[in-house]
């Protein structure tokens, strides 16, 4: 949970996160997409990329809430067929308001 900034973390798995006071040892966040770029450029390893298929696997879960949203129901993810690159599902439209 964030408060005031802080973040407060729980856990059973994780000792002295109890949720009780901010949990401060965060791992080092990426480096800013720009010089994720010019590493890229310049041949060093992206260690903090998704891949394609992980990309399109969160393309597709933001498309289901957001289609959940409109329609107030649950949707369900579409599932790409990676196998066949030419695949590729037909992206949901919202309703115009006033239709």
């Amino acid at each position: 949970m964030m408060l005031n900034g802080d973040l407060y973390f729980k856990s059973n798995k994780v000792e002295g996160a109890d949720g009780r006071k901010p949990w401060r040892q965060l791992p080092k966040g990426p480096s800013a997409p720009l010089d994720q770029f010019v590493d890229a450029l310049a041949g060093k390893p992206a260690t903090s990329l998704v891949t394609p298929r992980e990309a399109a696997e969160r393309v597709s879960v933001m498309q289901a809430l957001y289609q959940a949203s409109a329609l107030k129901q649950w949707v369900k993810p579409l599932h790409y067929e990676y196998s066949n690159p030419a695949f590729f599902p037909v992206m949901w439209e919202a309703p115009v308001r006033g239709d």
